[in-house]
């Protein structure tokens, strides 16, 4: 059979969508609300040529009702429920009311016009919310929405009631009466609307990167899910037969492929359509009558490729319908003619037929039970049939106040929050209000507010929001930064499967489209960047509002006011994180970021990481990450693959870092990162909520591309460098959006409307214009850490910083060291910073005396030539300081062993005798030392011993075996054992005197100690000669031989000190001149006559200080020689010349001969002396003159022969020794008292040739206190104070060059003074060189008073220094130490919050008024490592004893236990380690609790805190805990949260046995309120009612509040003991209180538990089954 189905064609698809909704084939109810308002692309309600802002309508004089319908249907309003709200009835007369609709007054039916009173009432026609106020958001709504019948966001429709003066006209409802006088219509055309909005559809994407707009899109809105084939039967009933013809609507939406749509009818095709890509499309047909008689079979399929898919969003179908059957109440009806006579069957009341699009309705009149209508000639409309009666009431009217919000036109910083968050939100507008917070002109709006004057009320709906933004731009002259305070969710998650009632608490204020876009919602027309400053912090609790704005206020105030150089180092670092595959190229991009801003105004330090392989998520980068964020960094960017809550490098935690203070701002450049617009937490609302994390967050709601994000980022670092250096992020974001919107990418247009600000707008990067130079002081270190004296410098590097604006200037400094002495080197430096800063190195030149401690200081800017901001903050920070202190203290020590005792010449008075050492750091590691000793100062006698002993560093001893023997001296030295290490073993020696019962005191009586005082006096000890010598006093000599053939008046000579000593003798021709020098007497006589064969021809002694000696013969040659050899004594010098006549010879060649005849010749004899040139003389050179001097018996002096032939001279020095002489000692001391000298010389001979002074320093310069030639002096009256040492001065004689100068000893008799000194090696304990973050670590040495003088009282100094040279100085004082006394000490160290490299300093100081011998054994450091504590501790909590699941019931009173579990032990009862807060019933708002209502239990690694409060509220209670450890670990990176219900009133659940059915025995389950029972018992009895046993508390134990088992059993048997059959028993439960009243029954929480429990257990009674 054929069936005629024709489609509806039209010419354009616009005008096939058009024609659609003007014929009301779709519900004309539906289109009612949609055709008020044309369409625009912009989101602005267009009305003609007028913009409306949703506000228009509005009467701010009147008062109004708020109410909402959400179904389609006839609804009243009473004279009861409006008297309730408020509304003053008795003068409004109800000609007065109205209501409004979308900005339209809609018509009422009144029962009464006058004054109402009881019973009166008000009726109007109300609609569900559709797409009314969606339509306006779509560019070309008819083509674009999927499914208009059903709304984005709610069902509920707003509605307002209000009156108006009286005398206004006001719509109402024209109530007509049929007449009953037309024929009845045979049928009526029955409208049937299927309508779908299952799933929300994909809207239009782009296809490379499934990247869409967030502005609505063709094919936005709900449906069926996606399908390749839908059917659907169409049930017609009483379908009219005749020429009527029926009409089918079908609109459907599809996906981004290619299409095949084919529609069906009872298997026959009658549609076959194709197309590409996302559409809806709508296919309109009309059905023949014969189609109409049975059900219809409606089959729309895909049948292109396997993509290719489908949503139906509705189906539409009107059908002729036989006149006169049974019509439901709310029909829908469309007349065939003009006039229709309805037959409606049903009730005797009198009907009502409503046309909701007009203002007429139609009463029915009845004939015979049935009603009949007239209905007038009318276009095509929906007509519903009821009764009056029928009308829904409402009785939740709203009273709606319009606060004039839009009354602030100079507001530049607008708020825009939640009811819910109102209060943070106010104390947020106070901050920026004030000047710390920019004295912003702050306006706070409520949301609703803007809902109701700008959105016709709709809730939730961003119309309001966009109405409102284009109002305040248009009408307000400074409106700059809109904070949105509340998180918002977006449309398709809030009308996903009734998701809305679980996440309200997410929609706070909304976000415009999806994925949500805050952009778009503040956008100009037809634009995607808003015309404000927007961003919006994403809270949903007042605590989350406060908790960032102290963030904000803490960030602020740092970058405005920094309170030290860590509040700025970190702002001029940034971090760039790569994500991607290798080759992915995201850090090239990020490059790009860099070369845009180095070199700029910030020129920060760029860190880049990128992520090394190919998995997913990399952990091994996130920890290099995790570093640099605790250590600070102002900006980090991340480039790559991201989601909501993830990126590649696993940052998805903020609680890893520990960032507190240091909140950057994050550009995460990746995928949906900042969408917090949705069920799921974003990363951008983790960091910005955290405690740690970010200050501003910026991110995509959506999907990007790498390309487009790195365009944005370079042009927003290029700004952020220079002309917006010190402006708004949100200033400094959109300037860079709106450079990157130009392009028409559509990629790039859906990231300007996506990529959006988490945190506040007005947050700047930068504050202060000037440049700020500084060091950090963290960054001081020395080259090596462990500074030794012996290197060749000082070395050491620190950080010099431009913390402010960049400028390229050389940077002068000055550096001063402190040595430990007081005494102060300055030295200058300067350095171009050509960064924000710079690593700077210095070598300073290592003085003497810097054993100790130094202080280091650097100065920037010491002449102050820069203008440095801010004020004054920038000119106090250009010094090193800690802790307030200048100046940073380094210890210098060297691989030295000083000895200690017994001092240097010191007096031992008894034995044994320790010797006593010390190294210079007091605290070293132990280490190998040798020690001799020996009684000479080689080291290498027979009595020689030694030992290698290995010791910690302080006080080392050693006490040799020996037997001391009175009056012998005593030398010793100590060195560290170098073996092995390549260097030489540095000896340090000192030797003393053994005088049994004498001392202490100082002696020398050895000539080692002689020979170690002051060098080339003029009278000191010869060891060589082991006696005593007078220095000797130089002589000029010059000798000269001449030949006087051109002068013979002349001859040779030898002057002595300028003076001649020689003549002529006259008696030879040649001869040689022979000068004796004795360094003991000077010139030696030739007497007269001669001596020796040297002839003497002169009778005054004068001249006979010569020798002259002819050589002419063998016998005067054997003279000479004879001389030479024998009358010349060994160490005398001999000056030999000759001298030549003219004419004369030597007769050099006959001298070898001579040797024949005295078996030696006067070559060899010169030759044995040293002589090397005497031969020379043979030949031509036999009358050149001759010089040779020489001392006999040790070395020549001089040599040569005359190169002309004429004369020679050789002038030279030889000593002479002196006739007196003076020896010092070194300065004796220092002293406490001086008691007596002594001394012992030349054995009591010769007094008269010595003499003693002893000197005294006082200052500097030495004072003599006493000269002359005693033997011993008391020295008691001398004031140690003032000469704390003493010097010797011997002076001795020897006029006649005798030589037996001698001294046997001298010494003084004193104390000395007190000598504090660290020995370690007598007690000491230190945990190890590594510690674990939270261990306990110890201290513990000793000191000793090795001096001779009490210390009454004392100091130790402890400072521990970290890796960043933060200090800390505890001081401990000690009472009395007389000498040799030893005192052990202990400090506790704590490595609670410290990491990494630390060192502890320990300095020893003497309060008393005398100071020390020495203070180089008074210091001593230790360094160790502290590893971090990375495992978090575990929280339990138990209320009562157990373990509680949420909403379980618990005592009003519990004992609440949170047990706190660590890998570290606790120590003390640190309240901090677990904070507590509660949220009482009602309330949103946890409230901390005191640390005065709980107590603290610590047992090793487990803390335990006992919590018990005294609970007077019923209802739902929520407990959060937070626990950290000692190093700051937190539990959890969420707080635990536990739910609890609390109900006062005394009440019982259902009890049940448990198990049930049970073997050998049962417990019984049960939830108990309020306080425990007097009574309480349980009768088992059989199901005849015999009780066959009595269960008591004293069988079960005492019931307790909360939900438990008892924890007593019954194991089966009867009151006898026997044991019961096996079958079903039943129980009755008796509880009651003091006062003898039953216990209520309480039913479970849960409603579907309680019904079941109710199956076992009803009034009283339960059931049991035993099964053995």
């Amino acid at each position: 059979m054929y069936h005629a189905i024709t489609e509806v064609k039209t010419n354009s698809k616009i005008a096939l969508t058009y024609s659609i909704l003007k014929k009301s084939w779709l519900s004309t109810s539906l289109w009612a609300g949609l055709m008020l308002f044309s369409f625009s692309m912009t989101a602005q309600i267009i009305q003609g040529k007028d913009t409306l802002y949703g506000n228009e309508w509005i009467k701010s004089d009147q008062t109004y009702l708020k109410f909402f319908t959400d179904k389609d249907g006839l609804y009243q309003i009473t004279f009861e429920d409006l008297t309730k709200a408020g509304v003053p009835l008795a003068s409004i007369r109800g000609s007065q009311l109205q209501v409004w609709r979308l900005g339209v007054e809609r018509p009422l039916w009144i029962s009464n016009a006058g004054i109402w009173t009881a019973g009166d009432n008000l009726k109007f026609w109300g609609y569900k919310n559709r797409s009314e106020l969606d339509a306006p958001l779509f560019s070309n709504a008819p083509l674009e929405m999927l499914n208009p019948a059903y709304s984005l966001v709610t069902d509920s429709s707003a509605y307002f009631l209000t009156w108006v003066p009286n005398g206004m006209p006001t719509k109402r409802i024209n109530l007509k009466s049929s007449n009953n006088q037309v024929a009845i219509s045979p049928f009526l055309m029955v409208d049937q609307f299927y309508e779908f909005h299952t799933n929300p559809l994909d809207k239009r994407y782009d296809s490379g990167n499934e990247i869409a707009f967030s502005s609505f899109d063709e094919c936005e809105g709900f449906a069926t899910r996606l399908n390749r084939e839908y059917a659907q039967t169409l049930k017609l009933k009483d379908a009219f037969e005749g020429k009527v013809d029926g009409k089918l609507s079908i609109r459907l939406g599809t996906g981004n492929q290619q299409h095949l749509i084919k529609i069906s009818i009872n298997d026959e095709t009658i549609k076959l359509d194709t197309f590409f890509g996302f559409r809806v499309r709508v296919y309109d047909f009309v059905l023949s009558n014969d189609l109409l008689q049975k059900d219809i079979r409606l089959k729309i399929e895909s049948i292109g490729p396997g993509s290719d898919q489908f949503a139906v969003a509705n189906i539409h179908l009107i059908y002729p319908k036989t006149a006169g059957g049974t019509l439901g109440s709310q029909e829908s009806l469309m007349p065939a003619a003009t006039i229709i006579m309805s037959r409606i069957s049903g009730t005797n009341n009198q009907s009502i037929l409503i046309d909701p699009a007009g203002s007429d309705w139609y009463q029915s009149t009845t004939v015979n039970g049935e009603h009949y209508v007239e209905i007038p000639a009318s276009g095509s409309r929906d007509l519903y049939t009821l009764e009056l009666a029928d009308a829904t009431t409402i009785s939740k009217l709203i009273p709606t106040k319009f606060e004039p919000i839009a009354e602030d036109p100079k507001a530049n910083y607008i708020i825009i929050t939640h009811k819910k968050l109102m209060t943070s939100a106010q104390e947020y507008a106070a901050y920026r209000r004030s000047a710390p917070g920019g004295s912003y002109a702050v306006t706070v709006v409520d949301i609703d507010q803007i809902y109701d004057q700008f959105g016709y009320g709709q809730s939730r709906h961003v119309i309001g929001l966009k109405n409102f933004g284009q109002y305040i731009h248009r009408h307000w002259s400074a409106p700059e930064y809109i904070f949105l305070i509340g998180r918002s969710l977006n449309y398709r998650d809030r009308r996903i499967d009734n998701n809305f009632n679980e996440y309200a608490h997410l929609d706070l204020v909304p976000s415009f489209g999806y994925p949500g876009s805050d952009n778009l919602t503040f956008a100009a027309p037809g634009k995607n960047l808003p015309v404000f400053n927007i961003a919006r912090l994403a809270a949903t609790s007042p605590d989350q509002v406060s908790n960032y704005l102290k963030k904000v206020k803490e960030y602020e105030s740092k970058l405005k006011s920094p309170g030290s150089n860590d509040d700025l180092y970190w702002r001029k670092k940034i971090l760039h994180l790569a994500g991607g595959s290798p080759t992915d190229g995201f850090d090239r991009l990020l490059d790009g970021f860099k070369s845009a801003i180095q070199g700029s105004l910030m020129n920060p330090e760029v860190f880049s990481v990128k992520k090394t392989s190919s998995d997913p998520i990399q952990g091994g980068v996130s920890e290099i990450v995790k570093n640099l964020i605790n250590e600070g960094v102002v900006v980090h960017s991340y480039l790559g693959h991201g989601a909501i809550s993830a990126t590649e490098v696993g940052l998805d935690d903020p609680e890893i870092f520990d960032n507190v203070g240091k909140y950057p701002i994050c550009f995460t450049l990746g995928c949906n990162s900042g969408n917090m617009h949705t069920t799921g937490v974003s990363l951008s609302e983790s960091f910005i909520f955290s405690s740690k994390g970010d200050i501003v967050y910026i991110a995509s709601s959506g999907i990007g591309t790498d390309g487009d994000y790195g365009n944005y980022g370079k042009r927003l670092y290029g700004h952020m460098g220079s002309d917006y250096y010190n402006q708004t992020i949100s200033s400094l974001h959109f300037q860079a959006l709106r450079e990157l919107a130009t392009s028409s990418s559509f990629t790039v247009q859906a990231l300007t409307q996506q990529l959006s600000i988490q945190g506040d707008p007005a947050i700047q990067l930068n504050y202060h214009t000037g440049p700020d130079y500084t060091l950090d002081t963290k960054s001081f270190k020395t080259i090596p850490q462990n500074v030794q004296a012996d290197q060749d410098s000082l070395r050491f590097s620190f950080t010099l910083w431009n913390l402010g604006r960049y400028n390229s200037e050389v940077i002068p400094f000055e550096v001063s060291h402190t040595l430990p002495d007081g005494k102060v080197l300055t030295y200058r430096f300067q350095e171009k910073l050509e960064q924000a800063y710079k690593e700077v190195f210095i070598a300073l030149p290592m003085p003497e005396n810097v054993i100790g401690n130094n202080t280091l200081n650097i100065k920037i800017d010491p002449d102050n030539i820069f203008n440095e901001l801010p004020q004054p903050f920038a000119e106090n920070n250009n010094e090193l300081k800690i802790n307030g202190t200048t100046g940073i203290i380094v210890g210098i020590f060297n691989n030295e062993v000083t000895p200690a005792y017994p001092q240097d010449y010191g007096i031992v008075g008894s034995s044994p005798i320790t010797l006593k050492a010390f190294t210079s750091n007091a605290l070293g590691n132990p280490a190998n030392y040798i020690f001799e000793l020996d009684t000479t100062a080689l080291f290498n006698s027979a009595f020689l011993q030694k030992i290698n002993t290995k010791q910690r560093g302080g006080l080392i001893t050693w006490s040799p075996t020996f037997n001391a023997q009175a009056g012998t001296v005593y030398y010793w030295r100590v060195a560290a054992d170098t073996v092995g290490t390549g260097r030489p073993v540095l000896w340090s020696q000192r030797s003393f005197i053994y005088l049994p019962g004498q001392g202490p005191g100082w002696n020398q009586s050895h000539g080692y100690q002689y020979a170690e005082n002051k060098p080339n006096q003029t009278l000191n000890f010869n060891l060589d000669a082991n006696q005593w010598q007078l220095a000797t006093q130089p002589t000029s000599f010059v000798a000269s031989s001449i030949n006087s053939i051109l002068d013979p008046s002349e001859y040779s000579k030898v002057l002595i000190n300028g003076e001649r000593y020689t003549r002529n003798n006259g008696n030879f021709q040649s001869e040689f001149i022979l000068t004796i020098w004795d360094p003991k007497v000077g010139l030696v006589r030739n007497p007269v006559g001669g001596r020796d064969g040297a002839t003497n021809v002169f009778s005054i002694p004068a001249p006979g200080y010569y020798f002259p000696m002819d050589k002419n013969t063998s016998e005067e040659r054997g003279n000479l020689m004879r001389f030479m050899n024998e009358g010349i004594q060994d160490g005398q010098y001999v000056i030999v010349i000759n001298h030549i006549q003219p004419g004369a010879s030597y007769f050099p060649e006959f001298w070898a001969m001579d040797s024949l005849s005295l078996g030696k010749n006067l070559y060899q004899v010169f030759e044995q002396n040293g002589a090397t040139l005497i031969r020379n003389l043979i030949g031509d050179n036999y009358s050149y003159p001759y010089v040779f001097v020489y001392q006999k018996g040790k070395k020549i002096i001089d040599e040569g022969i005359s190169s002309n032939g004429l004369e020679i001279r050789s002038a030279f020095e030889l000593p002479l020794i002196r006739q007196s002489g003076m020896h010092e000692s070194p300065l004796i001391g220092p002293a406490s008292s001086w008691e007596k000298f002594e001394w012992l010389h030349q054995d009591g001979r010769n007094k008269e040739d010595n003499e003693i002074s002893i000197q005294g320093l006082n200052g500097d310069h030495l004072d003599t206190l006493y000269r002359g030639r005693a033997t011993n002096f008391d020295l008691t009256k001398v004031n140690a104070s003032t000469y704390p040492y003493l010097k010797l001065n011997w002076l001795a004689n020897d006029s006649l060059r005798t030589g037996s100068i001698h001294m046997d000893y001298w010494r003084i008799h004193f104390k000395r003074w007190a000598d504090l000194a660290i020995a370690s090696n007598d007690e000491f304990e230190f945990f190890k060189d590594s510690i674990d973050q939270g261990d306990p670590s110890r201290l513990k040495f000793t000191i000793q008073n090795i001096g001779d003088q009490p210390i009454d009282s004392s100091m130790v100094i402890y400072t521990i220094t970290d890796e960043q040279n933060r200090s800390h100085k505890d001081t401990t004082y000690n009472t009395l130490l007389s000498p040799g006394a030893k005192k052990t000490l202990t400090k506790e160290i704590s490595t609670e919050g410290r990491v990494r490299d630390q060192s502890i300093l320990v300095n020893l100081i003497n309060l008393t008024a005398l100071p020390e011998i020495t203070l180089r054994n008074n210091a001593g450091q230790i360094n160790y490592v502290v590893v971090t504590d990375l495992t978090p501790p575990t929280v339990t909590v138990f209320f009562d004893g157990t373990q509680i699941i949420n909403n379980e019931i618990v005592s009003k009173q519990p004992l609440i236990l949170i047990d706190l579990k660590d890998n570290k032990a606790w120590t003390g009862t640190d309240t901090s380690a677990v904070t507590i807060s509660l949220k009482l019933p009602g309330t949103d708002k946890f409230v901390p609790v005191s640390l005065k209502e709980y107590t603290i239990d610590v047992n090793k690694n487990e803390l335990s805190v006992q919590y018990h409060p005294q609970f007077t509220l019923n209802g739902l209670y929520t407990l959060r805990v937070q626990g950290n450890d000692r190093s700051g670990n937190p539990a959890a990176t969420a707080a635990y949260e536990i739910s609890f219900k609390v109900i006062t009133e005394n009440s019982v659940s259902s009890i049940l046995p448990y198990p049930n059915p049970f073997s050998t025995q049962c417990r019984f389950a049960y939830t108990l309120t309020g306080e425990a029972p007097t009574v309480f018992k349980i009768q088992v009895m059989t199901v005849s009612g015999r009780v066959v046993r009595e269960l008591t508390e004293m069988d079960l134990g005492p019931l307790r509040e909360g939900t438990h088992l008892t924890e007593g059993y019954w194991d089966g048997h009867d009151e006898y003991g026997n044991i019961l059959a096996n079958g079903t028993y039943l129980y009755r439960v008796i509880l009651k209180d003091l006062n003898g009243k039953t216990y209520s029954s309480f039913e479970a929480l849960n409603d579907a538990e309680g019904k079941d429990a109710r199956r076992f257990f009803t009034k009283g009674i339960g059931k049991l089954v035993i099964l053995r």
